[in-house]
């Protein structure tokens, strides 16, 4: 038949048909247009992705992870939660939404939703893949009409920000402050809890709000009176129902009486599609279109006059065609997207009013009236695919919107036109502008996007789970600017990786699986840039650096509060770690073997720290003086000795390896470094890490001169012999290591200030050590007399042969044949530096592969304690391993 048409009016191709739309994609059109509550998939602000199964009475739990086989990133398997289930009596679950805040005490709240509005709350403690109930909805109604059409998290009282786009000048990227914006409210005055607000089919509207007790209180009102079926709400960011009426709400909470001051504004009446198209097949097809989504847009940041975009309202129609039936020509599906802005003006009285007090010498002036809201319809847009979910970023100053063929655009909240790709060569705004894309993930029926929107996540027709990254195809450009695209997406790296600092927490772990595939990209396209991609992590580091304010330049002035307190360290060694991470069977680069002793060292002088000092209670004493504490450290006190013994080895070595060449120069000792793979003299050269050395040497001091063996406290053993073991096992002693220390501090910083550099050529002196592992120039002379006379003082304590027969394979940062078996047969826990046994219940960092292992805690353990355990020590999430997996 199709070929006697073909003949019939002389076309050679085929005709060709739009696929018909799949039952699975309908059903998901139905969902959305009979509820604004149907969000079945969901990814956190710390990297937490939650979605319902295909039956529709479970939640699974997913999240990315480091595979320590290969160090590729990818999705975790399945995790089933079997508890949502149990709580919501087996009944439908419908939506998922994740507290929005940030990793923050209250930003690890998931509200759980089921078909009769039942309202659950979960919570993430310390492993990213377990969730524990924190509101059971055994009390809520259980009824059609408490069906939640529309669930919001009420933001806090914070400070957001809205970065700039990052601008070349002569020659140097220039990051400016961020501004600052308040959020929308009504907000939530207790700042470390949780509240919701919810609206239900039929017309009331919930508050969920979290005691300082840690107990949920839910307040409950009538927004409007519903005398028919016909008033039933379907979608509420503002309120639509079957009549199409807009209705906006102005809502107030009290949070001290917990009760609502809810004003009726505006009712738009018309809620339809425009007809504006010149096209009438289409214009008649919109009168099929049924809305889908409807959002409040909040107001954007403040213009050059200092005004505030105003906010508007979107509603998103989708015109899904019948294909049910073979005679019906099949038609493509579309959505429009309706917006009315919002506008605030004040009332004025008829000039009348002001005649008639004038001749009232006696009468009152009128009071000043409220403020009236008007609509602006805008012209709507019309989107040839079907949209399946609308996500605001950058302050709502950017739509992410995602279609159910896979494709994602980003678009700009004054038109709602696609972002545009701007010169990359002067200015840097986002990855999406330099030219990154999602790859092709094909159709979906939900999908979410990550913190960073680098990322996305899709479940399938069958609801098989699909990642995508974010991916810079070689084709968009010409092959002469080469050079200009591997810049740009360094700038862009450096501004994304800031924001996720400053905004929202610390979850970049897109971000890392993003910058991997970019780094490991290997078409024909980028045969030429083997060199520019190898400079890539180091640029990339240091401008992460350079842009958060991280001093790692404690020479001249050390700044100890910022080594402890600063959180930003912490996450730019974190990821120079991550970068040099190939998995368990292959060595760490240079860079991330430096990164992450200075992690181990930074975690060892805080838990240290925290032991020996003394609480604000007159008459308490340290924790120093409780037997656990003491058996908890012992493991972290033989890895600090075993750090020095080898330390103390390599730098032996490589002054031998200096006196049998005659002399020193930067290339002869940078080569041997790399060579070697030792990260042992970038350890002692840069501040950053001396300075830990120095304090973690000051404690262990104290605990072997004031913990004598036979000493007791409240009558029990302080484990002082077990403890002095520890020390007398090593070879090297902590009284000279910590002189060298010193006399390293002193001749640093005299080449410093001899040399006469500037503060900003000593900061990058210092960045090189640490980032790179190469010795400056300015410090070659001194350190040849260091490693070639200096270090006799130290010989003169040490046997030699003795120390070179220790095994430190347990370190972790040789790459000898004796470290990759120890380590293939040993477990070590991160955490306390002891061997686990083989059925040990484990928790594997997602990040740097780390384990420790998952122990109960125990009755009087410290509170800093358990807060060191709660996020491994490069300040990733832990995940909890099956039994199959840990073994």
């Amino acid at each position: 038949m199709d070929d006697g048409l073909d003949e019939l009016f002389g076309d050679a191709a085929p005709l060709q048909l739009p696929p018909p739309v799949s039952k699975g994609l309908l059903q998901c059109v139905d969902d959305l247009r009979l509820s604004g509550c149907c969000q079945k998939l969901a990814w956190s602000k710390f990297g937490c992705i939650a979605y319902i199964t295909q039956d529709g009475r479970r939640v699974n739990l997913r999240h990315l992870l480091c595979d320590p086989k290969d160090g590729q990133w990818k999705l975790s398997e399945d995790y089933l939660e079997e508890e949502v289930s149990m709580v919501h009596s087996d009944h439908q679950i419908v939506h998922l939404s994740w507290n929005p805040i940030g990793n923050n005490p209250n930003g690890n709240d998931i509200a759980v939703v089921d078909v009769f509005g039942q309202i659950s709350i979960f919570m993430v403690l310390i492993p990213l893949n377990r969730i524990h109930v924190s509101r059971k909805c055994v009390i809520d109604p259980e009824d059609s009409l408490s069906a939640v059409v529309g669930l919001h998290w009420l933001n806090t009282d914070r400070v957001l920000l809205l970065n700039r786009p990052a601008n070349k000048k002569d020659g140097v990227w220039n990051y400016y402050v961020a501004s600052k914006h308040n959020p929308m409210g009504p907000l939530n005055p207790n700042g470390n809890k949780s509240a919701l607000v919810a609206v239900t089919r039929g017309g009331a509207i919930r508050l969920l709000a979290q005691g300082q007790d840690a107990r949920w209180q839910d307040i409950r009102t009538d927004v409007d009176s519903i005398s028919s079926s016909s008033g039933l709400l379907s979608h509420a960011a503002l309120s639509a129902d079957k009549d199409k009426q807009l209705r906006l709400y102005r809502v107030g909470i009290d949070f001290q009486q917990l009760v609502f001051n809810i004003q009726h504004l505006k009712t738009v009446n018309d809620c339809s599609p425009l007809d504006q198209e010149s096209n009438s097949s289409l214009m008649s097809r919109k009168m099929f279109c049924q809305m889908s989504h409807l959002e409040l847009i909040a107001p954007g940041p403040e213009t050059r006059n200092r005004e505030l975009t105003p906010p508007f309202a979107l509603a998103v129609f989708s015109y899904v065609p019948d294909h049910s039936q073979d005679n019906v020509i099949r038609e493509e599906p579309f959505s429009v997207l309706a917006r009315w802005e919002l506008h605030g003006a004040k009332a004025k009285l008829h000039p009348s009013f002001e005649q008639l007090t004038s001749k009232r010498p006696n009468a009152s002036s009128p009071g000043e009236l409220p403020s009236e809201i008007s609509f602006k319809r805008l012209d709507d847009v019309v989107i040839n695919r079907l949209l399946l979910s609308v996500q605001d970023a950058c302050l709502s100053t950017i739509l992410a919107l995602t279609y159910s063929d896979g494709t994602i655009e980003f678009r700009d909240r004054t038109g709602v036109g696609i972002l545009a790709r701007d010169d990359i060569s002067k200015q840097v705004s986002s990855m999406y502008q330099v030219g990154f894309d999602f790859a092709d993930v094909g159709a979906c029926l939900h999908s979410t996007l990550s913190p960073n929107l680098c990322a996305v996540v899709c479940l399938g027709e069958n609801y098989d789970v699909k990642l995508g990254l974010m991916q810079l195809s070689p084709r968009r450009f010409d092959r002469t600017i080469d050079e200009a695209i591997v810049e740009a997406a360094t700038q862009a790296f450096i501004l994304q990786f800031y924001i996720a600092c400053t905004s929202h927490g610390n979850h970049t772990d897109d971000l890392l699986a993003v910058m991997q595939s970019f780094l490991k990209q290997r078409s024909d396209d980028w045969t030429e840039q083997g060199p520019l991609l190898g400079n890539l992590e180091e640029n990339f580091l240091s401008g992460i650096f350079r842009v958060l304010g991280v001093n790692i330049d404690h020479s001249v002035d050390p700044q100890p509060e910022q080594l402890f307190r600063s959180p930003l360290l912490q996450r730019c060694l974190s990821m120079q770690t991550s970068l040099g991470y190939s998995g368990e069977r292959k060595h760490r680069s240079l860079s991330a073997k430096v990164a992450w002793t200075i992690l181990n060292l930074r975690y060892t002088s805080l838990m240290l720290a925290y032991s020996f000092k003394k609480p604000n209670v007159p008459g308490a004493d340290s924790d120093i003086k409780k037997p656990e504490v003491i058996r908890s450290l012992l493991g972290l006190v033989s890895w600090s000795m075993a750090l020095i013994s080898f330390i103390t080895d390599e730098l032996f070595t490589l002054g031998n390896l200096v006196k049998d060449h005659g002399g020193m120069d930067k290339a002869f000792i940078d080569s041997k470094i790399r060579e070697m793979n030792t990260p042992a003299l970038a350890l002692v050269l840069s501040s950053t890490p001396r300075s830990f050395f120095k304090y973690n040497c000051r404690y262990l001091r104290l605990l072997s001169t004031e913990l004598k063996p036979g000493q007791t406290h409240g009558g029990q053993s302080l484990l002082s012999d077990e403890l002095g073991a520890v020390f007398k096992k090593f070879y090297v002693s902590l009284i000279q290591f910590d002189r060298i220390l010193t006399e390293l501090d002193s001749i640093i910083k005299t080449a410093y200030v001899s040399s006469q550099m500037s503060e900003a050529d000593r900061k990058n002196a210092e960045k090189e050590i640490l980032i790179a592992a190469t010795v400056p120039s300015v410090l070659v002379p001194v350190l040849e007399s260091f490693l070639t006379f200096s270090l006799d003082n130290l010989r003169e304590g040490v046997d030699e042969a003795e120390l070179f027969f220790t095994d430190l394979s347990w370190v972790g940062l040789s790459d000898d044949r004796a470290s990759a078996a120890w380590r293939k047969d040993h477990t070590l826990d991160v955490l306390r530096k002891v061997e686990l046994p083989r059925e040990a219940k484990i928790r594997r960092c997602t990040r740097c592969c780390a384990v420790m292992e998952h122990v109960r805690v125990v009755q009087g353990t410290s509170p800093w304690s358990l807060n060191m355990q709660r996020w491994c020590l490069c300040g990733s999430w832990w995940m909890m391993m099956r039994d199959e997996d840990a073994g």
